[in-house]
Parts: structure tokens; C-alpha cells; sequence
């Protein structure tokens, strides 16, 4: 089989063949293909590593760059050379709360456009009201599925848009 393939755009392949081709190789030829630009830098902080994982899976099929944390001291270490736009953060953790965290972040972002979300497991009545007022921008429970991802996601972007057209105003 002989194929042709002309970028039209960054995000755009054309592929010429003198065969159908199915989805999943058109799939692996554009993304082997065409550069990708990450939509967003995603931290995420999980002391559960598959469920880090698996959020963080998420949101690289979604198109973002991710780094996954364990531990807090571990997150706040990586966001000082990755500087996230956004960051999901379990609440419980066994080093440093998911609050505090969260305040620490805000803080070595300096003013830098950041939308943090906090995850947990537990449906504790105080902990949205508590995540708010810790400086978290949202809060969703576990398991995060795709449409609560999808969400999630686009209020971050909208956040992110309206902070970062602020601080260019």
C-alpha cells in the first residue's frame, strides 16, 4: 500500500491512498504525523497512583501534557520547573493536605494563571466550602469520568482565558 500524506495544517492530515484506510491508522498516522501542541500543562496529585494515572491518561488522550505526583512535597517540587495552568489535587494525602497544597501553589505561581481542582473520594459536606475558601477554583468527587473531565476542563480553560486576558489588559 502506498500513502501520500500532505500537512495541510498543524492539526490537519490529509492522507492520499490508493486504499481505505481504517480509523485507528488514520488515527496513528496523523498523531505520528503532525506535531501536537499540548492544550494545557495538567499537574495532578494523587496519593493513589492508579487513580493518578488514570486521570492523567485522561487528559493526555485529551490532548494536555501531564506530570503526576504522589506525595505533596512531590507536586510542589514539580510545579516549580513544569508551571501548571492546571492542577487536580487529591484532598487527602498523607504528607501535606490537599489545602495546603493548594495555598502553595497559588503561591509559586506568583500570579501566573492557575485553576485548581480539587478531587477527593470522600463526600464530605465541608470539604467544598472548605477547598473554596483554600483557594481551589473547583471540586469534584472520584471517579472523574470523561464528561465530568470534559467539564471540568472547560470551565478551566474559560478561567484561564478571563485571567490571562486580565492580566494582559
Amino acid at each position: 500500500m502506498r500513502i501520500r500524506i500532505k500537512i495541510v495544517h498543524v492539526r490537519l492530515v490529509r492522507l492520499i491512498t490508493d486504499h481505505a484506510l481504517d480509523a485507528c491508522t488514520m488515527m496513528w498516522l496523523a498523531r505520528a504525523v503532525v506535531p501536537r501542541v499540548p492544550v494545557h500543562r495538567v499537574l495532578v496529585l494523587d496519593d493513589y497512583p492508579d487513580a493518578a494515572l488514570s486521570i492523567s491518561m485522561l487528559l493526555e488522550a485529551l490532548g494536555h501534557e501531564c506530570r503526576i505526583a504522589i506525595r505533596g512535597r512531590d507536586a510542589l517540587d514539580l510545579a516549580v520547573a513544569f508551571e501548571p495552568d492546571i492542577a487536580f489535587v487529591d484532598l487527602d494525602l498523607p504528607d501535606i493536605h490537599g489545602f495546603e497544597v493548594a495555598r502553595r501553589l497559588r503561591a509559586l505561581a506568583s500570579g501566573r494563571p492557575l485553576f485548581l481542582a480539587a478531587i477527593t473520594g470522600a463526600d464530605r459536606s465541608t470539604d467544598r466550602v472548605q477547598a473554596l475558601a483554600a483557594g481551589f477554583d473547583h471540586h469534584v468527587l472520584k471517579p472523574i469520568d470523561a464528561a465530568i473531565m470534559k467539564r471540568v476542563l472547560d470551565r478551566a480553560g474559560s478561567h484561564l482565558a478571563r485571567l490571562g486576558a486580565s492580566l494582559g489588559a
